[in-house]
């Protein structure tokens, strides 16, 4: 799928109404006018494209073409049953949604022929680009002879090569996988084996998790929980546990003349005195190693890695890494939390 002619062409979409719905519209509203979908969504396509955004136009008389293009009958199908996530569904009624058709290595193709760059990887999940020939056809040749089967009382040799396939690039000491099927379910995972552990040798005072300033590890409860980004969590709170939360080493805040290196031992002064003052009582730190993603891809020094693995171990606390938005190469390694001086005692990884 070559790259399109132009910026405009990637990122302006066609917004419409079908003709079909619109002539429904103009039997059910007979001498009322009404503007058309594309001029309801403030004419988006023209804010987007840079051109005039005050055009108007009578929903029974528009004739533009491209307000008649494919996109639009997917649209007004989506708005009458799909609930998107992260969404504010009401948002639509003024910006439109994209309708995708197809894709390619970088590069998506909605109804009407026009490309996108996804530049998010689909929600950060698609490192190998979209359609991927030797992806696609592996896993054909899997559908032929297994699916799926349950792993409770059961195993089978996928499952076998890829746990010591992950094992082998893992950091050093994790050497099992546990599966579960999205990021907020391994957080999840990872948060109650901390729990489950320190119950079984007798620590049943530890209870409790310390995770960073605006970081974010999934919208479940416990994953929510643990994070502490308002946008996300604000509403839920009532239903959340508590934990303990220290300041970032974000270094977007660092001081002027500050190295970046210098800025993450400083605000780990914090961390040390929240792991002196509640070890008792926590069963682990979580952090996104090197990059808090949804927090606004707030970035810190490597350093504070390091200083939280021998901190975690003086006060026999567990580190979950949580790697879901920054593993398997997306900062330069395959972990950025793989190194011996900072490997964690949990790693939440990408299902890629």
């Amino acid at each position: 799928m070559p790259p399109p002619p132009g910026d405009a062409d990637v990122f302006m979409p066609v917004l419409a109404h079908a003709a079909k719905h619109r002539s429904e519209q103009q039997r059910e509203r007979p001498g009322k006018t009404r503007a058309c979908a594309p001029h309801r969504y403030k004419n988006s396509h023209a804010r987007r494209s840079g051109g005039n955004s005050s055009v108007k136009c009578d929903g029974r008389l528009c004739h533009n073409p491209a307000h008649d293009l494919p996109n639009s009958a997917y649209v007004v199908r989506d708005l009458a049953h799909v609930w998107h996530p992260c969404t504010q569904m009401k948002d639509h009624e003024q910006l439109p949604l994209i309708p995708i058709r197809r894709g390619r290595g970088a590069w998506l193709e909605d109804y009407s022929g026009q490309r996108y760059l996804d530049a998010i990887s689909s929600w950060w999940v698609n490192l190998f680009g979209h359609a991927n020939a030797r992806i696609n056809a592996a896993v054909r040749e899997q559908l032929e002879e297994l699916e799926q089967v349950i792993l409770a009382g059961f195993t089978h040799e996928p499952v076998i090569a890829l746990s010591e396939a992950l094992s082998a690039l893992a950091p050093a000491g994790l050497t099992r996988c546990f599966y579960a099927d999205n990021g907020s379910s391994a957080v999840e995972v990872a948060v109650k084996m901390s729990f489950h552990y320190w119950r079984n040798v007798g620590r049943t005072a530890k209870r409790r998790f310390i995770t960073l300033s605006n970081s974010y590890h999934g919208e479940t409860l416990g994953a929510l929980a643990v994070g502490d980004v308002d946008l996300y969590k604000e509403i839920y709170r009532p239903l959340l546990m508590e934990v303990i939360t220290v300041p970032s080493p974000d270094c977007f805040a660092r001081a002027p003349g500050e190295s970046w290196a210098e800025h993450s031992r400083r605000k780990f002064a914090h961390m040390e005195a929240a792991l002196a003052q509640h070890a008792h009582e926590a069963c682990a730190v979580i952090v996104e190693p090197l990059v808090q993603c949804a927090g606004g891809m707030r970035m810190y020094d490597p350093v504070y890695l390091t200083l939280l693995r021998e901190a975690c171990d003086r006060h026999q606390v567990h580190l979950i890494a949580d790697e879901i938005a920054v593993g398997f190469g997306r900062t330069g390694t395959c972990s950025p939390a793989s190194r011996p001086a900072s490997a964690p005692t949990s790693c939440a990884c990408p299902r890629d």
